[in-house]
């Protein structure tokens, strides 16, 4: 695996972007656009409409809070596809089934090891060579959308499904 580090965009043993599921695409464009949270009073925009697209987060005065699954809401609202209208990570548990073998796009939802409510979620892209990361496509990963390699078992976070969709096909 190769990096652009100025976009952080992957290169190397990925699909061919023609063959990626609408939610990734549209994932990536916000990737590359630099979408990140403005420090302070300020936010961005785009950041906003994640956090719009969700149940119960109507009033927030700040890109400042968790918003991962609101990300992956908007993304897969946008293509038409299933998604939770959940601020929480965990609530992508109830979307698509465990991918038996994961492919590009398929759901990562990881638990806090400290907390039973927080956790993250983003869009798997693949596996490290010794199968202890993954690389993942996701919002508020460092305050931005990015690529991030995740441990599966870090210190904080593990990963507990991949979540796969029945209606795209592998």
């Amino acid at each position: 695996m190769s990096w652009n580090q100025v976009g952080k965009v992957p290169s190397g043993n990925v699909q061919r972007k023609d063959e990626w599921p609408p939610w990734l695409v549209l994932a990536h464009h916000d990737c590359l656009d630099c979408v990140q949270e403005i420090p302070g009073p300020k936010y961005h925009a785009r950041i906003v409409e994640y956090l719009s697209s969700v149940r119960g987060l109507t009033q927030f005065k700040s890109d400042e809070i968790a918003w991962c699954s609101s990300a992956l809401n908007f993304w897969m609202k946008t293509t038409n596809y299933p998604h939770t209208d959940s601020p929480l990570a965990r609530s992508w548990m109830t979307v698509g089934r465990e991918a038996v073998i994961p492919k590009e796009g398929d759901i990562a939802v990881f638990f806090d090891k400290r907390n039973d409510v927080h956790g993250h979620v983003g869009i798997y892209i693949m596996h490290s060579d010794n199968q202890k990361r993954i690389l993942v496509l996701g919002g508020n990963q460092g305050d931005e959308v990015c690529y991030l390699w995740m441990p599966v078992d870090g210190a904080n976070l593990f990963l507990k499904s991949i979540r796969t969709l029945d209606i795209y096909p592998a």
